[in-house]
């Protein structure tokens, strides 16, 4: 695992060091995973648990995929996938953790044989990468990309996408992550005829690294690379490998049949037939217990063959009869359980869509269809903790006016088409930007990663615009006017109280500096901001 440091600076659970304390530990628990399974669960549980009660979402979401994570990959695979789902649904607005459930989800259905689903689900895994990403899921997720979509591909795999996951783990310099990435690729790689020298100089590269014995290579690897070893014709070395796997960590639901049955590969090539044959029915014993039928069906044609360099053909061939038997059943009982898992998903998909309807209604204003101030106390704080955020208050002018003289029909109308106008203005300066309904004829703007002229320019513009806009229905001596206060923060980990109350003061002082005008005030950590007019 990696160090984290557990100092007394970060004894309030909701303070910045606290944060980055979990963070920290979150990643030596997401890297060590390929060493050791033991603890994992249980201590992201507990990140979890703190990091709920400490308004930590993104490190709460983070820490249950971590557990789903290390759950699957002990054998529970229907129960990690559910818990995946789940965290997906929740967290649909947040692409880092997107990103992440992505990541985890396809690893759980590759695990389940689901081979489509698996790719669907990593390519969200890479698509929604972004700079809030810790560094090494770069190179974990694009790992995936490759070693997923190259199985069933009707072509050769798309070989320098490893290596582009290759060069990421490199870059990060976590010997863990990097190892984790060349026994993958070399895995991938030993399939291929035409990758095989490739595979034996990944194999030499996690030798070297595992060389000084400051790491603990779990079963996987060291089967990986006894198997390539096998593949060159270094017999004893893969039986030296296979036997120190044996006892190894295990990482993976499979890893005792799995090497149980390479290890009989290396006993028939040694000629030790009645060791093989011992092993392989052993292997099929664990493979059926682990849930792991394929293992256990593919031991039978291994055994068959043993029985036929025996001499033994009667038996080989009553082998090789219930091979094909219970490869058919295996393959039906594989299909039916895939296609209850599928229809699990869609179920949970379906009751997914229909809740996100109604939590999307709840968070509209029902007259301008903006987001309402439930929309912005779940989302600013999001936004505010990773980005420099411009955020403008915005209040119509004389507005009681409009009301009183022209009636509530014409202020409802001019609240519409603002509403409208202020929308579209948002999505256009920034794509991840949106607009709400604060009440009455209070509006909130908020854009992320912009910079502070840009913001200004843009507030600029929607007054001109506003000035020039032709109001429907509304009668034309109606000329509403904006009076916005514009809080532009610089970096993330603002609060979002703070934030509002620098807008709404703005707000103020436009008001009371004339209406129809901007000011503005910029936020960087430790100022008390700096404010100009427009």
């Amino acid at each position: 695992m990696i160090a984290v440091d557990h100092s007394a600076a970060d004894s309030d659970p909701r303070s910045p060091a606290a944060r980055k304390r979990r963070a920290a530990e979150l990643t030596s628990l997401e890297v060590g995973i390929y060493l050791t399974l033991d603890g994992v669960a249980e201590r992201a549980w507990e990140i979890g648990e703190e990091a709920r009660a400490t308004d930590d979402p993104f490190g709460a979401a983070r820490a249950n995929l971590v557990r789903s994570d290390a759950i699957g990959r002990g054998g529970a695979l229907e129960d990690a996938l559910a818990l995946q789902q789940a965290i997906a649904v929740a967290v649909r607005r947040d692409h880092a953790v997107r990103a992440r459930a992505g990541f985890v989800l396809a690893s759980t259905f590759f695990r389940l044989g689901m081979s489509s689903e698996a790719q669907d689900a990593v390519h969200d895994g890479v698509r929604l990468l972004d700079r809030s990403c810790p560094l090494h899921w770069g190179a974990e997720h694009h790992m995936a990309l490759a070693l997923y979509t190259s199985f069933g591909r009707a072509g050769p795999a798309d070989w320098e996408l490893f290596e582009e996951a290759l060069r990421r783990a490199r870059f990060v310099k976590q010997p863990i992550l990097l190892l984790a990435v060349l026994n993958k690729y070399a895995w991938a790689g030993q399939h291929d005829p035409a990758m095989r020298d490739r595979a034996g100089e990944l194999i030499d590269e996690m030798e070297t690294l595992l060389a000084d014995g400051r790491i603990l290579p779990p079963a996987a690897m060291l089967d990986t690379i006894a198997w390539i070893r096998l593949a060159q014709g270094r017999v004893e070395d893969a039986d030296r490998l296979l036997g120190r796997a044996l006892t190894a960590q295990q990482t993976e639901p499979n890893d005792d049949a799995a090497l149980l049955a390479h290890l009989a590969t290396v006993r028939h090539r040694q000629g030790r037939l009645d060791e093989a044959t011992r092993l392989l029915e052993t292997a099929r014993t664990v493979a059926l217990r682990a849930r792991t039928p394929a293992l256990a069906v593919d031991a039978l044609r291994h055994l068959a063959a043993v029985d036929a360099d025996r001499g033994d053909f009667r038996r080989a061939y009553r082998r090789l009869s219930r091979f094909v038997a219970e490869q058919s059943a295996t393959e039906r009982a594989e299909a039916e359980r895939q296609a209850t898992i599928l229809q699990s998903v869609y179920g949970t998909q379906v009751e997914r869509d229909q809740r996100l309807y109604y939590q999307e209604l709840a968070m509209r204003d029902p007259l301008t269809r903006l987001y309402n101030r439930r929309h912005v106390d779940r989302e600013l704080p999001l936004l505010l903790r990773d980005h420099g955020v411009a955020v403008v208050m915005i209040d119509v002018d004389h507005f009681k006016q409009i009301n009183d003289n022209h009636s509530h029909e014409v202020g409802d109308e001019v609240l519409t088409q603002l509403g409208a106008l202020l929308h579209e203005h948002a999505v256009s300066i920034a794509p991840a930007g949106f607009c709400a309904r604060l009440g009455g004829e209070e509006f909130l703007l908020v854009a992320p990663a912009i910079a502070e002229a840009t913001a200004v320019a843009s507030m600029q513009h929607l007054q001109h615009r506003l000035a020039t806009h032709h109001w429907t229905r509304v009668p034309a001596r109606v000329r509403p006017t904006i009076s916005s206060g514009l809080v532009i923060t610089v970096g993330g980990g603002h609060e979002a109280t703070n934030v509002l109350a620098h807008a709404d003061e703005m707000l103020y002082l436009a008001k009371r500096n004339g209406r129809n005008r901007i000011e503005t005030i910029v936020l960087s950590h430790g100022t008390q901001g700096t404010a100009s007019d427009a």
